[in-house]
């Protein structure tokens, strides 16, 4: 029999010997201030990463694939994300993914 449990909704991010949670407000509402003062980022960045989300709640398959192609991280950088944000969350995120 499989012990199935639930698991919140974010991740916990390691840098260097510290860890730090990252969570959508929408669903984990008891992690917001976790997220708000987690060293992953600065304040623009989390306001970025709820915009991004709504953007692409919104944004249809065919409309994604229609946007001209790019690499990820000049993405990024245009998307105005801080090179901190970069270097340490999202390359590590979309390069080498989170387990």
């Amino acid at each position: 029999m499989l012990d199935l449990r639930v698991f919140q909704s974010g991740l916990l991010i390691r840098l260097g010997d510290d860890f730090s949670v990252m969570s959508n407000p929408f669903k984990e509402t008891s992690q917001v201030f976790k997220t708000l003062l987690s060293f992953v980022g600065n304040l623009s960045d989390k306001l970025k990463v709820l915009q991004l989300s709504n953007e692409v709640s919104k944004e249809s398959s065919d409309a994604f694939f229609q946007e001209a192609a790019t690499d990820t991280l000049t993405h990024l950088q245009q998307y105005g994300w801080s090179e901190a944000m970069i270097a340490n969350f999202l390359l590590n995120l979309f390069l080498e993914g989170y387990f």
